[in-house]
Protein backbone atom coordinates (compact mmCIF):
# COMPACT_ATOMS: atom_id res chain seq x y z
CA UNK A 1 0.00 0.00 0.00
CA UNK A 2 2.75 2.35 0.95
CA UNK A 3 4.64 1.41 -2.21
CA UNK A 4 1.60 2.31 -4.34
CA UNK A 5 1.44 5.73 -2.69
CA UNK A 6 5.09 6.31 -3.41
CA UNK A 7 4.59 5.23 -7.02
CA UNK A 8 1.64 7.61 -7.46
CA UNK A 9 3.65 10.46 -5.90
CA UNK A 10 6.54 9.82 -8.28
CA UNK A 11 4.11 9.83 -11.20
CA UNK A 12 2.59 13.09 -9.95
CA UNK A 13 5.99 14.78 -9.74
CA UNK A 14 7.07 13.66 -13.21
CA UNK A 15 6.79 15.89 -16.28
CA UNK A 16 4.28 14.29 -18.66
CA UNK A 17 6.26 15.66 -21.65
CA UNK A 18 9.88 14.68 -20.95
CA UNK A 19 8.99 12.02 -18.30
CA UNK A 20 11.75 13.34 -16.02
CA UNK A 21 11.75 15.08 -12.69
CA UNK A 22 10.05 18.42 -12.79
CA UNK A 23 12.16 21.54 -13.30
CA UNK A 24 10.47 24.89 -12.74
CA UNK A 25 7.06 23.16 -12.75
CA UNK A 26 3.96 24.82 -14.20
CA UNK A 27 0.33 23.59 -14.34
CA UNK A 28 -2.08 23.55 -17.21
CA UNK A 29 -5.19 25.40 -15.97
CA UNK A 30 -7.43 23.01 -17.87
CA UNK A 31 -6.17 19.56 -16.87
CA UNK A 32 -3.93 20.47 -13.87
CA UNK A 33 -1.08 18.38 -15.23
CA UNK A 34 2.41 19.31 -14.12
CA UNK A 35 5.18 19.84 -16.66
CA UNK A 36 8.54 21.55 -16.95
CA UNK A 37 8.32 25.17 -17.98
CA UNK A 38 10.97 24.74 -20.66
CA UNK A 39 9.17 21.70 -22.10
CA UNK A 40 5.75 23.31 -22.30
CA UNK A 41 7.21 26.55 -23.64
CA UNK A 42 8.99 24.69 -26.44
CA UNK A 43 5.76 22.80 -27.20
CA UNK A 44 3.58 25.91 -27.29
CA UNK A 45 5.89 27.73 -29.69
CA UNK A 46 4.84 25.22 -32.33
CA UNK A 47 1.37 24.26 -31.05
CA UNK A 48 -1.46 26.27 -29.50
CA UNK A 49 -3.01 23.52 -27.32
CA UNK A 50 -2.13 21.46 -24.25
CA UNK A 51 -0.32 18.22 -25.18
CA UNK A 52 -2.39 16.32 -22.58
CA UNK A 53 -5.95 17.61 -22.78
CA UNK A 54 -5.75 19.31 -26.22
CA UNK A 55 -7.34 22.46 -24.84
CA UNK A 56 -6.36 25.82 -26.29
CA UNK A 57 -3.41 27.08 -24.27
CA UNK A 58 -1.04 30.05 -24.29
CA UNK A 59 2.20 30.52 -22.35
CA UNK A 60 0.64 33.38 -20.41
CA UNK A 61 -2.08 31.01 -19.14
CA UNK A 62 0.34 28.61 -17.40
CA UNK A 63 0.23 28.62 -13.60
CA UNK A 64 3.49 28.57 -11.65
CA UNK A 65 3.56 25.73 -9.07
CA UNK A 66 5.21 27.45 -6.11
CA UNK A 67 4.29 24.80 -3.55
CA UNK A 68 6.09 21.97 -5.34
CA UNK A 69 9.29 22.36 -3.30
CA UNK A 70 7.34 21.78 -0.09
CA UNK A 71 5.68 18.73 -1.61
CA UNK A 72 8.99 17.28 -2.77
CA UNK A 73 10.66 18.00 0.58
CA UNK A 74 7.83 16.28 2.47
CA UNK A 75 7.32 13.33 0.12
CA UNK A 76 10.79 12.30 -1.03
CA UNK A 77 10.86 8.50 -0.45
CA UNK A 78 13.58 6.88 1.61
CA UNK A 79 15.88 4.94 -0.75
CA UNK A 80 16.17 2.07 1.79
CA UNK A 81 12.62 1.67 3.02
CA UNK A 82 10.66 3.54 0.33
CA UNK A 83 8.96 5.45 3.14
CA UNK A 84 8.37 9.16 3.60
CA UNK A 85 11.38 11.11 4.88
CA UNK A 86 10.27 12.66 8.15
CA UNK A 87 13.51 13.27 10.03
CA UNK A 88 16.95 14.74 9.50
CA UNK A 89 20.00 13.05 11.02
CA UNK A 90 22.20 15.85 12.37
CA UNK A 91 25.13 13.46 12.94
CA UNK A 92 25.14 12.19 9.35
CA UNK A 93 23.69 15.33 7.80
CA UNK A 94 21.18 13.27 5.85
CA UNK A 95 17.34 13.03 5.74
CA UNK A 96 15.92 9.71 7.03
CA UNK A 97 12.56 7.99 7.50
CA UNK A 98 11.08 6.76 10.78
CA UNK A 99 12.35 3.22 10.27
CA UNK A 100 15.92 4.53 9.77
CA UNK A 101 15.61 6.55 12.97
CA UNK A 102 14.33 3.60 15.03
CA UNK A 103 15.98 0.47 13.66
CA UNK A 104 19.03 1.31 11.55
CA UNK A 105 22.41 2.74 12.47
CA UNK A 106 20.82 6.20 12.90
CA UNK A 107 18.96 5.21 16.10
CA UNK A 108 21.80 6.41 18.37
CA UNK A 109 22.34 9.62 16.36
CA UNK A 110 20.90 13.07 16.95
CA UNK A 111 18.11 13.98 14.55
CA UNK A 112 15.38 16.58 14.09
CA UNK A 113 12.09 16.77 12.28
CA UNK A 114 12.67 17.32 8.59
CA UNK A 115 10.15 20.20 8.41
CA UNK A 116 12.09 22.17 11.02
CA UNK A 117 15.36 21.62 9.20
CA UNK A 118 13.68 22.43 5.92
CA UNK A 119 12.30 25.70 7.28
CA UNK A 120 15.72 26.59 8.70
CA UNK A 121 17.50 25.84 5.43
CA UNK A 122 14.90 27.71 3.42
CA UNK A 123 15.27 30.67 5.76
CA UNK A 124 19.05 30.66 5.33
CA UNK A 125 18.70 30.39 1.58
CA UNK A 126 16.18 33.22 1.44
CA UNK A 127 18.35 35.38 3.69
CA UNK A 128 21.35 34.69 1.50
CA UNK A 129 19.28 35.40 -1.58
CA UNK A 130 18.10 38.70 -0.10
CA UNK A 131 21.70 39.70 0.58
CA UNK A 132 22.71 38.73 -2.93
CA UNK A 133 19.70 40.55 -4.36
CA UNK A 134 20.62 43.65 -2.36
CA UNK A 135 24.18 43.50 -3.69
CA UNK A 136 22.78 42.83 -7.14
CA UNK A 137 20.64 45.94 -6.76
CA UNK A 138 23.75 47.92 -5.79
CA UNK A 139 25.54 46.53 -8.82
CA UNK A 140 22.65 47.60 -11.04
CA UNK A 141 22.74 51.06 -9.47
CA UNK A 142 26.49 51.18 -10.06
CA UNK A 143 25.92 50.17 -13.68
CA UNK A 144 23.38 52.98 -14.01
CA UNK A 145 25.87 55.41 -12.47
CA UNK A 146 28.56 54.27 -14.92
CA UNK A 147 26.13 54.86 -17.78
CA UNK A 148 25.46 58.36 -16.43
CA UNK A 149 29.19 58.99 -16.08
CA UNK A 150 29.76 57.81 -19.64
CA UNK A 151 27.04 60.17 -20.85
CA UNK A 152 28.57 63.00 -18.84
CA UNK A 153 31.99 62.20 -20.26
CA UNK A 154 30.60 62.24 -23.79
CA UNK A 155 28.88 65.57 -23.13
CA UNK A 156 32.10 67.00 -21.73
CA UNK A 157 33.99 65.78 -24.79
CA UNK A 158 31.41 67.30 -27.11
CA UNK A 159 31.69 70.62 -25.26
CA UNK A 160 35.47 70.61 -25.59
CA UNK A 161 35.17 69.72 -29.28
CA UNK A 162 32.79 72.62 -29.80
CA UNK A 163 35.13 74.95 -27.93
CA UNK A 164 38.11 73.78 -30.00
CA UNK A 165 36.17 74.16 -33.21
CA UNK A 166 34.97 77.62 -32.24
CA UNK A 167 38.46 78.66 -31.19
CA UNK A 168 39.95 77.20 -34.36
CA UNK A 169 37.44 79.13 -36.45
CA UNK A 170 38.38 82.32 -34.63
CA UNK A 171 42.08 81.65 -35.21
CA UNK A 172 41.49 80.91 -38.88
CA UNK A 173 39.40 84.06 -39.23
CA UNK A 174 42.07 86.13 -37.48
CA UNK A 175 44.79 84.55 -39.61
CA UNK A 176 42.81 85.27 -42.75
CA UNK A 177 42.31 88.90 -41.71
CA UNK A 178 46.01 89.34 -40.97
CA UNK A 179 46.93 87.70 -44.26
CA UNK A 180 44.46 89.91 -46.16
CA UNK A 181 45.84 93.07 -44.54
CA UNK A 182 49.45 92.17 -45.29
CA UNK A 183 48.60 91.04 -48.80
CA UNK A 184 46.74 94.31 -49.36
CA UNK A 185 49.84 96.24 -48.29
CA UNK A 186 52.00 94.30 -50.75
CA UNK A 187 49.41 94.75 -53.49
CA UNK A 188 49.40 98.52 -52.93
CA UNK A 189 53.19 98.53 -53.25
CA UNK A 190 52.90 96.47 -56.42
CA UNK A 191 50.24 98.83 -57.81
CA UNK A 192 52.41 101.89 -57.18
CA UNK A 193 55.32 100.18 -58.91
CA UNK A 194 53.10 99.21 -61.86
CA UNK A 195 51.88 102.79 -62.23
CA UNK A 196 55.43 104.14 -62.06
CA UNK A 197 56.60 101.54 -64.57
CA UNK A 198 53.73 102.37 -66.97
CA UNK A 199 54.33 106.11 -66.75
CA UNK A 200 58.08 105.75 -67.24
CA UNK A 201 57.66 103.26 -70.08
CA UNK A 202 55.09 105.47 -71.85
CA UNK A 203 57.32 108.53 -71.56
CA UNK A 204 60.33 106.65 -72.87
CA UNK A 205 58.27 105.21 -75.76
CA UNK A 206 57.06 108.72 -76.63
CA UNK A 207 60.59 110.09 -76.62
CA UNK A 208 61.77 107.15 -78.71
CA UNK A 209 59.01 107.74 -81.32
CA UNK A 210 59.83 111.42 -81.45
CA UNK A 211 63.52 110.67 -82.03
CA UNK A 212 62.61 108.35 -84.89
CA UNK A 213 60.25 110.90 -86.53
CA UNK A 214 62.45 114.00 -86.18
CA UNK A 215 64.98 115.09 -88.73
CA UNK A 216 68.57 115.41 -87.70
CA UNK A 217 68.42 119.17 -87.40
CA UNK A 218 65.29 119.11 -85.29
CA UNK A 219 66.67 116.36 -83.14
CA UNK A 220 69.75 118.47 -82.48
CA UNK A 221 67.62 121.50 -81.64
CA UNK A 222 65.38 119.52 -79.22
CA UNK A 223 68.08 117.35 -77.70
CA UNK A 224 68.29 119.44 -74.54
CA UNK A 225 64.54 119.23 -74.06
CA UNK A 226 64.62 115.48 -74.61
CA UNK A 227 67.38 115.09 -72.05
CA UNK A 228 65.35 117.03 -69.51
CA UNK A 229 62.30 114.90 -70.19
CA UNK A 230 64.36 111.75 -69.78
CA UNK A 231 65.79 113.01 -66.52
CA UNK A 232 62.31 113.87 -65.27
CA UNK A 233 61.17 110.28 -65.69
CA UNK A 234 60.55 108.93 -62.16
CA UNK A 235 62.48 105.69 -61.89
CA UNK A 236 63.58 106.09 -58.28
CA UNK A 237 63.42 102.75 -56.40
CA UNK A 238 60.47 102.22 -54.11
CA UNK A 239 60.73 100.98 -50.58
CA UNK A 240 59.27 97.53 -50.75
CA UNK A 241 58.55 94.90 -48.15
CA UNK A 242 58.15 95.96 -44.55
CA UNK A 243 55.54 93.25 -44.12
CA UNK A 244 56.23 90.38 -41.67
CA UNK A 245 56.34 87.06 -43.44
CA UNK A 246 55.68 84.95 -40.36
CA UNK A 247 52.41 84.62 -38.49
CA UNK A 248 52.37 84.46 -34.72
CA UNK A 249 50.80 81.19 -33.60
CA UNK A 250 48.36 81.20 -30.71
CA UNK A 251 48.61 77.43 -30.38
CA UNK A 252 52.34 76.71 -30.48
CA UNK A 253 54.80 78.88 -28.49
CA UNK A 254 57.89 80.39 -30.05
CA UNK A 255 61.24 78.62 -29.83
CA UNK A 256 63.70 79.76 -27.18
CA UNK A 257 67.20 79.84 -28.63
CA UNK A 258 70.80 79.93 -27.43
CA UNK A 259 74.22 79.68 -29.09
CA UNK A 260 77.33 77.72 -28.21
CA UNK A 261 80.91 77.78 -29.51
CA UNK A 262 82.94 74.60 -29.30
CA UNK A 263 86.57 75.73 -29.31
CA UNK A 264 89.62 73.47 -29.65
CA UNK A 265 87.58 70.77 -31.32
CA UNK A 266 90.46 68.36 -31.92
CA UNK A 267 91.73 68.65 -28.33
CA UNK A 268 88.28 68.60 -26.71
CA UNK A 269 87.25 66.13 -24.04
CA UNK A 270 85.03 63.12 -24.59
CA UNK A 271 81.90 65.04 -23.50
CA UNK A 272 81.40 68.81 -23.76
CA UNK A 273 78.45 70.69 -22.22
CA UNK A 274 77.11 74.07 -23.23
CA UNK A 275 75.85 76.78 -20.92
CA UNK A 276 72.31 76.40 -19.61
CA UNK A 277 69.28 77.68 -21.45
CA UNK A 278 66.45 78.25 -18.95
CA UNK A 279 62.81 78.15 -20.04
CA UNK A 280 60.14 78.44 -17.34
CA UNK A 281 62.50 77.07 -14.71
CA UNK A 282 63.69 74.13 -16.85
CA UNK A 283 67.42 74.02 -17.51
CA UNK A 284 68.48 72.82 -20.95
CA UNK A 285 71.98 72.31 -22.35
CA UNK A 286 73.75 70.68 -25.25
CA UNK A 287 75.61 67.46 -24.57
CA UNK A 288 78.19 67.01 -27.32
CA UNK A 289 80.42 64.04 -28.05
CA UNK A 290 83.01 65.67 -30.37
CA UNK A 291 84.51 62.30 -31.31
CA UNK A 292 81.24 60.38 -31.45
CA UNK A 293 79.34 58.10 -29.09
CA UNK A 294 78.78 54.35 -29.16
CA UNK A 295 78.68 52.91 -32.67
CA UNK A 296 79.38 56.36 -34.12
CA UNK A 297 82.73 56.63 -32.32
CA UNK A 298 85.36 58.48 -34.43
CA UNK A 299 82.95 58.56 -37.39
CA UNK A 300 80.18 60.99 -36.53
CA UNK A 301 79.87 63.87 -34.09
CA UNK A 302 77.06 63.08 -31.61
CA UNK A 303 74.88 65.88 -30.22
CA UNK A 304 72.05 65.64 -27.68
CA UNK A 305 69.75 68.04 -25.84
CA UNK A 306 69.64 67.36 -22.09
CA UNK A 307 67.00 68.41 -19.55
CA UNK A 308 69.25 69.27 -16.61
CA UNK A 309 66.41 69.58 -14.09
CA UNK A 310 65.01 67.13 -11.56
CA UNK A 311 61.42 66.54 -12.62
CA UNK A 312 59.63 63.21 -12.28
CA UNK A 313 56.94 64.12 -14.80
CA UNK A 314 57.37 63.12 -18.44
CA UNK A 315 56.40 65.77 -20.99
CA UNK A 316 56.90 66.23 -24.68
CA UNK A 317 59.04 69.07 -26.02
CA UNK A 318 60.09 70.11 -29.50
CA UNK A 319 63.71 71.01 -30.19
CA UNK A 320 66.11 71.88 -32.99
CA UNK A 321 69.90 71.58 -33.11
CA UNK A 322 71.71 73.67 -35.71
CA UNK A 323 75.39 73.54 -36.73
CA UNK A 324 76.34 76.72 -38.63
CA UNK A 325 78.50 76.69 -41.74
CA UNK A 326 81.12 79.39 -41.16
CA UNK A 327 81.95 79.82 -44.87
CA UNK A 328 78.64 80.12 -46.68
CA UNK A 329 76.23 80.69 -43.76
CA UNK A 330 74.29 77.52 -44.44
CA UNK A 331 73.41 75.21 -41.58
CA UNK A 332 72.74 71.60 -40.74
CA UNK A 333 69.48 71.47 -38.78
CA UNK A 334 68.03 68.47 -37.03
CA UNK A 335 64.49 68.91 -35.70
CA UNK A 336 62.52 66.49 -33.57
CA UNK A 337 60.07 66.08 -30.66
CA UNK A 338 60.70 63.76 -27.70
CA UNK A 339 59.30 62.88 -24.28
CA UNK A 340 61.72 64.28 -21.71
CA UNK A 341 62.16 63.29 -18.08
CA UNK A 342 64.42 65.03 -15.56
CA UNK A 343 68.08 64.34 -16.40
CA UNK A 344 67.22 62.68 -19.71
CA UNK A 345 68.72 63.65 -23.07
CA UNK A 346 67.57 63.11 -26.66
CA UNK A 347 69.34 63.88 -29.88
CA UNK A 348 71.34 62.42 -32.73
CA UNK A 349 74.10 59.85 -32.43
CA UNK A 350 75.06 60.43 -36.05
CA UNK A 351 74.69 64.18 -36.39
CA UNK A 352 77.45 64.83 -38.96
CA UNK A 353 80.52 63.06 -40.29
CA UNK A 354 83.69 64.19 -38.56
CA UNK A 355 85.86 63.95 -41.69
CA UNK A 356 83.58 66.41 -43.55
CA UNK A 357 83.42 69.11 -40.88
CA UNK A 358 86.44 71.07 -42.10
CA UNK A 359 85.95 70.24 -45.77
CA UNK A 360 82.37 71.54 -45.86
CA UNK A 361 83.18 74.70 -43.90
CA UNK A 362 81.71 73.88 -40.50
CA UNK A 363 85.04 73.55 -38.67
CA UNK A 364 87.08 76.77 -39.00
CA UNK A 365 90.08 77.55 -36.81
CA UNK A 366 89.30 74.41 -34.84
CA UNK A 367 85.93 75.88 -33.80
CA UNK A 368 82.31 74.80 -34.30
CA UNK A 369 79.26 77.06 -33.93
CA UNK A 370 75.92 75.71 -32.70
CA UNK A 371 72.43 77.01 -32.09
CA UNK A 372 69.84 75.02 -30.22
CA UNK A 373 66.14 75.68 -29.84
CA UNK A 374 63.51 74.25 -27.50
CA UNK A 375 59.83 74.91 -26.86
CA UNK A 376 56.73 73.32 -25.38
CA UNK A 377 54.45 71.79 -28.03
CA UNK A 378 51.54 74.00 -26.91
CA UNK A 379 50.66 76.78 -24.50
CA UNK A 380 48.97 74.34 -22.13
CA UNK A 381 52.26 72.50 -21.50
CA UNK A 382 54.03 75.84 -21.17
CA UNK A 383 51.45 76.94 -18.59
CA UNK A 384 52.03 73.73 -16.60
CA UNK A 385 55.78 74.42 -16.64
CA UNK A 386 55.20 77.97 -15.42
CA UNK A 387 52.94 76.77 -12.60
CA UNK A 388 55.55 74.23 -11.54
CA UNK A 389 58.25 76.91 -11.62
CA UNK A 390 56.10 79.26 -9.51
CA UNK A 391 55.61 76.53 -6.91
CA UNK A 392 59.34 75.90 -6.88
CA UNK A 393 60.05 79.61 -6.32
CA UNK A 394 57.43 79.79 -3.57
CA UNK A 395 59.03 76.80 -1.87
CA UNK A 396 62.45 78.46 -2.06
CA UNK A 397 61.06 81.70 -0.62
CA UNK A 398 59.39 79.76 2.19
CA UNK A 399 62.67 78.02 2.99
CA UNK A 400 64.53 81.33 3.00
CA UNK A 401 61.95 82.91 5.28
CA UNK A 402 62.12 79.96 7.66
CA UNK A 403 65.92 80.12 7.67
CA UNK A 404 65.86 83.87 8.31
CA UNK A 405 63.39 83.39 11.13
CA UNK A 406 65.62 80.73 12.71
CA UNK A 407 68.62 83.02 12.38
CA UNK A 408 66.70 85.88 13.99
CA UNK A 409 65.60 83.65 16.84
CA UNK A 410 69.20 82.49 17.27
CA UNK A 411 70.38 86.11 17.28
CA UNK A 412 67.78 87.07 19.86
CA UNK A 413 68.78 84.14 22.02
CA UNK A 414 72.39 85.23 21.73
CA UNK A 415 71.45 88.77 22.77
CA UNK A 416 69.57 87.43 25.76
CA UNK A 417 72.60 85.43 26.82
CA UNK A 418 74.83 88.51 26.42
CA UNK A 419 72.46 90.59 28.53
CA UNK A 420 72.39 87.94 31.23
CA UNK A 421 76.20 87.73 31.20
CA UNK A 422 76.47 91.52 31.31
CA UNK A 423 74.04 91.73 34.22
CA UNK A 424 75.87 88.93 36.01
CA UNK A 425 79.22 90.73 35.60
CA UNK A 426 77.72 93.97 36.90
CA UNK A 427 76.27 92.13 39.85
CA UNK A 428 79.70 90.62 40.56
CA UNK A 429 81.28 94.07 40.38
CA UNK A 430 78.69 95.47 42.78
CA UNK A 431 79.28 92.64 45.23
CA UNK A 432 83.06 93.23 45.06
CA UNK A 433 82.74 96.90 46.23
CA UNK A 434 83.41 97.97 49.90
CA UNK A 435 80.45 98.37 52.22
CA UNK A 436 80.73 102.17 52.41
CA UNK A 437 79.44 102.62 48.81
CA UNK A 438 78.09 106.09 48.18
CA UNK A 439 74.38 106.58 47.92
CA UNK A 440 72.58 106.68 44.58
CA UNK A 441 72.33 110.14 43.05
CA UNK A 442 69.46 110.77 40.73
CA UNK A 443 70.29 112.59 37.50
CA UNK A 444 68.44 115.91 37.12
CA UNK A 445 68.25 115.84 33.34
CA UNK A 446 69.68 113.99 30.30
CA UNK A 447 72.21 116.76 29.62
CA UNK A 448 73.79 116.44 33.04
CA UNK A 449 73.85 112.62 32.63
CA UNK A 450 75.62 112.87 29.26
CA UNK A 451 78.13 115.30 30.74
CA UNK A 452 78.90 112.93 33.57
CA UNK A 453 79.35 110.06 31.09
CA UNK A 454 81.78 112.12 29.03
CA UNK A 455 83.72 112.95 32.17
CA UNK A 456 83.89 109.26 33.02
CA UNK A 457 85.29 108.32 29.60
CA UNK A 458 87.93 111.09 29.74
CA UNK A 459 89.03 110.71 33.36
CA UNK A 460 90.79 107.86 35.10
CA UNK A 461 88.87 108.12 38.36
CA UNK A 462 88.36 104.99 40.38
CA UNK A 463 84.57 104.76 40.25
CA UNK A 464 81.98 102.99 38.10
CA UNK A 465 78.71 104.60 36.97
CA UNK A 466 75.80 103.28 34.93
CA UNK A 467 72.09 103.87 34.43
CA UNK A 468 69.97 101.19 36.06
CA UNK A 469 66.21 101.05 36.91
CA UNK A 470 65.70 104.68 35.96
CA UNK A 471 68.45 105.88 38.32
CA UNK A 472 72.01 106.94 37.80
CA UNK A 473 74.34 104.98 40.07
CA UNK A 474 77.95 105.72 41.04
CA UNK A 475 79.91 102.89 42.64
CA UNK A 476 83.54 103.32 43.82
CA UNK A 477 85.63 100.38 42.71
CA UNK A 478 89.05 99.14 43.56
CA UNK A 479 92.06 99.63 41.31
CA UNK A 480 92.48 95.89 40.62
CA UNK A 481 88.90 95.59 39.26
CA UNK A 482 89.43 98.18 36.53
CA UNK A 483 90.93 95.73 33.95
CA UNK A 484 87.97 93.40 34.44
CA UNK A 485 85.54 96.26 33.87
CA UNK A 486 87.35 97.52 30.76
CA UNK A 487 87.42 93.99 29.30
CA UNK A 488 83.71 93.55 30.01
CA UNK A 489 82.78 96.88 28.39
CA UNK A 490 84.97 96.12 25.37
CA UNK A 491 83.30 92.71 24.81
CA UNK A 492 79.88 94.26 25.25
CA UNK A 493 80.63 96.98 22.68
CA UNK A 494 81.84 94.35 20.18
CA UNK A 495 78.73 92.19 20.56
CA UNK A 496 75.58 92.39 18.41
CA UNK A 497 73.81 93.93 21.38
CA UNK A 498 75.32 97.30 20.49
CA UNK A 499 73.65 97.31 17.07
CA UNK A 500 70.31 96.28 18.54
CA UNK A 501 69.91 98.72 21.42
CA UNK A 502 69.05 102.32 20.66
CA UNK A 503 71.18 103.66 23.46
CA UNK A 504 73.98 101.89 25.26
CA UNK A 505 73.16 103.95 28.32
CA UNK A 506 69.47 103.03 28.29
CA UNK A 507 68.16 101.22 31.35
CA UNK A 508 69.29 97.62 31.35
CA UNK A 509 66.02 96.34 32.71
CA UNK A 510 63.95 98.26 30.14
CA UNK A 511 66.10 96.96 27.28
CA UNK A 512 65.83 93.40 28.53
CA UNK A 513 62.08 93.66 28.91
CA UNK A 514 61.65 94.99 25.35
CA UNK A 515 63.86 92.29 23.91
CA UNK A 516 62.14 89.42 25.72
CA UNK A 517 58.71 90.70 24.73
Amino acid sequence: MQSNKGHKLDELLTCFICLSNLTNPHICPCCSKLCCYSCITKWLTENRQCPHCRSTLRIQQLVNCRFLEDIVAQNDPCPLHNAQLQYYCVTCAHPICSECAMFSAHKMHEFEHIQKVFDSKIKDVKTKMENVQEKLKNLKNSAVMIDELMDELNRSKDERVQEIQAYTEQLLQKLEQTHTARMGNLQMQRQRLNEKILIASAELDTISQQIKGYQKSKTIMTAQELLQRIESVNVEPEQIGGVPMNFQSEITPQYVCDTFELNSFNQSEEIVYSDHLITNGIRWRLKIYPHGNGNAKNIYISIFLEMDSKYAEIRRYEYKIEMINQKNGLSVIREFASDFEGGECWGYNRFFRIDLLQKDGYLVNDKLLFKYYVRAPNYYTQCLDMQRYIKQLESQVSIQQTTRKIEQQSSIQKLKEEIEQYAEKIEQLEQSQPSNTSEIQESEDDHQLQQQQDEESSSSSNHSDYYFDGQYQEIPIQQESLPIRRNLIQKFNQSSLVNTSQNLRSPLSEFSENLYS
